[in-house]
């Protein structure tokens, strides 16, 4: 099924705007031990020699949740989940020689202009996004109010919310069904003839 994706500027409460925030920290922190945690594998596997210590996202993602500190429980487990992902697949970008404009998976800096983090644990209703909330958070979740509805119907895949400057928005991947083309099956289904002579007699 084909994938689109539809941007909508968010109106966050000042809690929610928090817990925005603290998630957007969080993602960056996953992403940088997910990053650390790629690189000593992939050290280790050419020091040992051997190919089978090479990482992978599910050797990473169980490295970083086997290590996770009492705070990190406070926080959407699928932020953790969906940063090794996107870890696992900047490195297959890449290494494909059919992207050679792929860049090398690089650290993340709390001064970089665009803040983000991605899940897929979410609920989209009407002009309303509800985020996931873990048992041991401390904050009070609401809905966050949408510029407008989801413009695709169809099974919502991730909600990636980014923020520019004082502004939120969120960007939604929907798998949408993929139609048919109408397959046309009598003769009033013709709309033009072409018979090949200059005029008609």
């Amino acid at each position: 099924m084909p994938i689109k994706t539809h941007k909508i500027r968010l109106y966050p409460n000042a809690e929610m705007v928090t817990v925005i925030t603290e998630l957007m920290d969080y993602n960056r922190f996953c992403w940088n031990k997910g990053l650390e945690a790629w690189n000593t594998m992939y050290t280790e596997s050419l020091l040992m020699k051997n190919k089978k210590l090479r990482p992978s996202g599910r050797k990473v993602r169980n490295e970083l949740v086997k290590s996770k500190a009492d705070w990190q429980y406070q926080m959407s487990a699928r932020v953790l989940q969906t940063a090794v992902h996107r870890l696992r697949q900047a490195w297959k970008n890449f290494f494909n020689p059919k992207m050679p404009d792929a860049r090398k998976p690089k650290f993340h800096s709390k001064r970089d202009p665009k803040q983000s983090f991605t899940t897929d644990r979410r609920t989209v209703n009407g002009k309303f996004l509800t985020l996931d909330q873990p048992h041991e958070s401390t904050h009070r979740f609401t809905k966050i109010k949408m510029a407008e509805t989801l413009r695709f119907t169809g099974k919502i895949k991730t909600v990636t919310i980014t923020k520019r400057g004082n502004k939120f928005y969120a960007s939604i991947t929907v798998s949408v069904e993929d139609l048919p083309r109408p397959v046309f099956t009598n003769s009033w289904d013709i709309v033009a003839v072409d018979v090949n002579v200059g005029h008609f007699s």
